[in-house]
Parts: structure tokens; sequence; C-alpha cells
């Protein structure tokens, strides 16, 4: 019944909006309007989120089964985690790195994001509390990407502050 109910979310809601969803983070990436970052860091947040949490589901279920591979279905994992990779490329690229988070643990550079992202003294002030925590978390973030844990909710999340990111490896 939950394989049935999971096939029917799938195609009727998932693979019908996957292109719309992906069509507009594009557009709003390549649109290069600065009032949009914001929106583009919180999209991919949830979005890479989630790729942990659908590989962290396969190794589990590929687990439970007792099979001799770690994913369930790894071609379609090593294609998430590709995707996952090209999202943060467009990010590290339009940030120059980890810049804005870099900038929100200054006093004086929150007032550089705000006017560079056009956000308001409530979403800097988010900015700077996000990473300030990922600052206190960054010794186990650290340890998760390190160990290539790629179904622990930090492993890809974690990837959107690194200073000097490059692709990570793929299940």
């Amino acid at each position: 019944m939950i394989a049935q109910m999971q096939c029917i979310f799938y195609s009727k809601f998932l693979a019908p909006l996957k292109k719309l969803v992906l069509d507009q983070l594009q557009a709003l990436v390549m649109g290069g309007r600065r009032e949009h970052w914001l929106t583009i860091y919180l999209v991919l947040f949830i979005l890479l989120h989630s790729c942990s949490m659908i590989t962290r589901r396969n190794e589990e279920f590929a687990k439970s089964l007792g099979l001799p591979v770690r994913f369930m279905n790894p071609g379609a994992i090593r294609d998430q985690h590709d995707g996952a990779n090209i999202l943060l490329a467009h990010f590290h690229y339009i940030n120059r790195g980890d810049y804005p988070f870099r900038q929100a643990l200054k006093g004086w550079g929150l007032k550089d994001i705000k006017d560079e992202a056009a956000l308001t003294d409530e979403q800097a002030q988010f900015v700077r509390e996000t990473a300030l925590l990922v600052e206190e978390r960054e010794s186990r973030m650290k340890t998760v990407y390190d160990g290539r844990q790629f179904g622990d909710d930090y492993y890809w999340i974690y990837q959107l502050y690194l200073k000097d990111w490059s692709p990570s490896p793929t299940a």
C-alpha cells in the first residue's frame, strides 16, 4: 500500500511539477536580480536537505533488505547528487563562495549583504543567525562532509557555506 501511494504521489504530483519548479528556479538564478537572493538560498536549502533525506531513506531501505549495495537505487541517488552539485555550483558562482555568510558574521558586514541582496533588517538578521549556527556546528558538519555521509542532514546543506567549494563526490 505504501509503495502504491508513493508511486501515485510521484507520478501525479512530483513528476509533473519537477520541471515547473526547476524552470522557475533557473529563471530566478539566471535573472540576476538581487532581491531574489534570499528566495534562491531558501529554495536551495530545502532542496539540498531533501536530497539528504531521500538519500538516507534509500540507504536505510537497502540495508533493511540486506542488500549488498549501499543504496537501493544507486543510479537515481547518483543523479540526485549530480543535480545537487549543479545547484551548488550555480549558488557559489553567483555568491563568490561563502561571501554573504562571511559578511553576515561581521557586524559591519550586515549592511553590505543587506544592500547587495536587497534584504530587510529582519532578513539580514536571519542570514546572520544562520551563519552563526553554521559556525557553531562547523566541526560536526565538516565531519559529516569529510566522511561522505550523504544521508546526514548536514551533508548537502553544509556545502552552501563552504568558502572554497568544489563538487563533492557522488554515490
